[in-house]
């Protein structure tokens, strides 16, 4: 199993400040895979049906269990970290961790 969206709160319709686009804003929840990949979980926006291009994927960690999320618009993948025993910046989260506990909050921004 990869990530998945669980719910999904709302999607809205507004323009840009100098109102030259309409863009598209959703939240969803996403729950994490059983066995972590090295690199990130898959998670492409535009398979939603929501958008066809995405513009950027603001997340958060809504269950407080020390791992810090990070959406990679690149790879479409939210990649995982943690804090490591070295004291310098976070490493990425082992592969095979189980994180099915871990529930991400996403709000995405596109067309």
């Amino acid at each position: 199993m990869a990530a998945a969206i669980t719910t999904e709160h709302y999607v809205r319709r507004f323009h840009t400040i100098n109102g030259s686009a309409a863009k598209l804003e959703a939240v969803y929840e996403v729950t994490l895979d059983s066995s972590y990949l090295t690199g990130g979980e898959d998670l492409d926006f535009t398979d939603s049906g929501v958008f066809t291009t995405i513009d950027f994927v603001k997340v958060e960690s809504a269950t407080f269990t020390g791992y810090v999320p990070q959406y990679d618009l690149a790879t479409a993948s939210i990649v995982m970290f943690e804090a490591g025993a070295d004291a310098a910046a976070l490493d990425e989260v082992a592969s095979t961790t189980n994180l099915s506990a871990e529930i991400v909050l996403c709000t995405v921004v596109g067309e």
